[in-house]
């Protein structure tokens, strides 16, 4: 396992980051070829589509469905830097999602990384109208030590023109998959609070495997993270699953268990080429009542 690899630093600090997971993806990501497109749906900070980057150079399509941390990710392929009023933390903090359209890609990042970097406990959390919440950090909130972030956060480029970024509906991520492309999904635990500012429950999970079981078919390859309590949903769907033992939790104090479920895709491995399309869409399927 390459060493650089595994110690890729954190761009920002991001709630559910999943750097710690790096260690046990690489051997899973190592069985798809990277010929085809590296699909995240839920990119959140980044860490996993970094460390793909390295291991494949190939076209990624990145999303998540908070737009202005999607921002941050488009302003890697525009050349960002810090605003000339940066230091007015509560203009950025009072900034709303109304004001979205009014603001340049440059501005909406620098709005999310100010907001994120001076609040207590680097925590990104808004109110429903996008307005700032989380509690600031007076120490966070001085000059100097703001301007270096922000300069670092800035000079950070992995991403090219050839990559795409979206700030979407995970649906309509997936529907850019196409048989011999690697799709990772990481999405929040069932019946919690991280989905932008929506309710992710266990029926939007429940979606994700019936979405990974037919685009399996269609041969595309997929990889799965998310807590081991659901583990045999994945296995039911023919993936591979292993269960990892992760950091404390903040909340429960304990180790977090989590699942690795993945399988390549059935056409992709039977045949090994990358040149076969889907010759359907592969949008999620509605699941009937039985």
């Amino acid at each position: 396992m390459p060493q650089l690899v595994c110690e890729i630093p954190q761009w920002f600090p991001w709630n559910g980051s999943k750097r710690w997971l790096v260690k046990h993806l690489i051997p899973v990501f190592s069985e798809w070829d990277g010929q085809g497109k590296y699909i995240e749906p839920f990119v959140g900070g980044g860490s996993i589509a970094t460390v793909v980057k390295k291991l494949f150079p190939t076209k990624q399509y990145l999303s998540d469905a908070n737009p202005w941390l999607i921002s941050a990710f488009q302003s890697q392929i525009l050349g960002g830097s810090l605003a000339y009023n940066y230091a007015d933390v509560e203009y950025w903090r009072n900034l709303r999602d109304e004001d979205l359209p009014k603001l340049s890609v440059v501005e909406r990042a620098n709005r999310f990384a100010i907001c994120l970097f001076t609040a207590w406990g680097n925590r990104w959390e808004t109110r429903i109208d996008g307005s700032f919440r989380s509690t600031t950090n007076s120490k966070f909130c001085r000059d100097d030590y703001l301007r270096r972030r922000l300069q670092q956060f800035f000079s950070v480029r992995w991403l090219t023109k050839n990559d795409e970024v979206q700030c979407c509906d995970w649906k309509e991520a997936v529907k850019e998959a196409k048989a011999g492309d690697l799709v990772y999904l990481d999405s929040p635990y069932p019946e919690s609070l991280g989905y932008g500012n929506q309710w992710w429950t266990f029926s939007d999970h429940l979606d994700v495997v019936d979405w990974s079981e037919q685009a399996i078919k269609h041969g595309v390859c997929v990889v799965i993270s998310n807590m081991w309590t659901i583990e045999r949903l994945h296995r039911r769907v023919g993936m591979q699953t292993t269960k990892v033992i992760g950091p404390k939790s903040s909340k429960t104090r304990r180790n977090r268990e989590e699942v690795i479920a993945w399988k390549m895709g059935e056409t992709y491995c039977k045949l090994n080429v990358t040149t076969i399309k889907a010759t359907m869409p592969l949008s999620p399927s509605a699941r009937q009542p039985k």
